[in-house]
């Protein structure tokens, strides 16, 4: 199955950018181009159809190939790794101590690839890969019962993991590759949704943002020594309420922070910091095709932000930003769950799981 789309690009003479998408958890083993006029083309199924998935998918590089992760149907923890030719057979984990549930989440640190998984019991579960061997599954949930997935990534070398419980903080603990630290709430008094937080690296902090069960969108960052406290990201009016797990990213062409969500009406907003404010929520001029649902997807490639949300017609959008906007593109069909971006080689991919399983 292959499948071109078309956008304008507003900046002549860049690189062309491999992409691939497609069906169920998208990725194939063939590479494909993101032309100057912005074609995505090709893409496919990884690694059969042995398994169906319940949650979005998440990969990262490791060791010069991509690490997908999946939670199945049936509760297992799944992985295959692409070498740049082929997807190996999905593997699973003998000693996994609980179904899970949500999508995975994974980051690099030191050597080690680390994985997590939110447990059916409120618990938090990882394991840590060393290009040899896995070294087994702990639970690092303490005391506490979380109420939807975790996100861990690494920040000033250590791995950062964060998590909504049910008693509606958001807590936060790191590894150092040898202990891990106690839990700590950063939400001071603003509680959180059922909602998967989201952390990223920006202006020398460790930016994290939720949603509150007030349906706004809350954000606190941290210096490596102390957190500044936690705040709302300004909006305008009152029917700014959020319904899903925000995102953002850094963007390099204006040095600013932006921040996406998705609206408990099903539209997308934006946001943007530029180290001393916050702009406030706008929605985009282009209007979206459909009612958006699920976490938004950015990445910045080449000098351009890459935009992609899911909706509830099982299609999902994309448009890009160079300093404006564009039309907002149909990816096509069979779309479910978060969409995912990531940089692998010379390209930028997107991977996301099917309204088929």
């Amino acid at each position: 199955m292959w499948q071109t789309l078309t956008t304008d690009y507003r900046r002549a003479g860049r690189a062309a950018l491999a992409a691939v998408f497609g069906g169920t958890l998208a990725l194939s083993a063939a590479l494909t181009a993101l032309a100057y006029d912005g074609s995505f083309e090709g893409g496919g199924q990884v690694s059969g159809d042995a398994y169906t998935y319940a949650a979005a998918p998440y990969a990262v590089s490791y060791q010069d190939a991509v690490y997908e992760y999946a939670t199945g149907e049936d509760g297992k923890g799944y992985y295959t790794v692409y070498d740049g030719q082929a997807y190996s057979e999905w593997a699973g984990w003998d000693d996994q101590p609980a179904d899970y549930q949500w999508e995975p989440v994974a980051c690099v640190s030191g050597d080690w690839n680390y994985v997590f998984y939110a447990g059916t019991d409120g618990h938090l579960y990882w394991n840590g890969y060393d290009g040899a061997a896995w070294s087994g599954w702990e639970d690092v949930a303490g005391e506490y019962e979380f109420a939807y997935a975790p996100y861990a990534y690494e920040y000033d070398d250590a791995v950062h993991l964060y998590g909504a419980a049910t008693d509606g903080n958001v807590y936060y603990k790191s590894y150092d590759g040898t202990e891990w630290t106690e839990w700590a709430a950063i939400n001071d008094e603003y509680l959180a949704g059922a909602y998967q937080p989201y952390a990223v690296e920006w202006g020398d902090y460790d930016n994290v943002f939720w949603t509150g069960e007030d349906g706004k969108v809350y954000w606190n960052r941290y210096d490596g020594t102390e957190w500044t406290g936690a705040r709302d990201l300004p909006y305008e009016a009152d029917e700014y309420e959020y319904a899903a797990a925000p995102y953002a990213i850094g963007y390099s062409e204006d040095d600013s922070l932006y921040a996406y969500a998705v609206s408990a009406y099903g539209v997308p907003y934006w946001n943007v910091f530029d180290g001393e404010a916050w702009t406030g929520w706008a929605a985009y001029e282009a209007e979206f095709p459909a009612t958006a649902q699920y976490q938004p997807s950015a990445y910045e490639y080449e000098g351009v932000q890459h935009l992609v949300v899911a909706a509830d017609d099982g299609h999902a959008y994309y448009t890009t930003y160079d300093g404006a906007y564009g039309e907002w593109e149909d990816l096509g069909e069979n779309y479910t769950y978060d969409p995912h971006q990531y940089a692998y080689g010379d390209g930028l991919y997107l991977t996301y799981t099917g309204t088929d399983g």
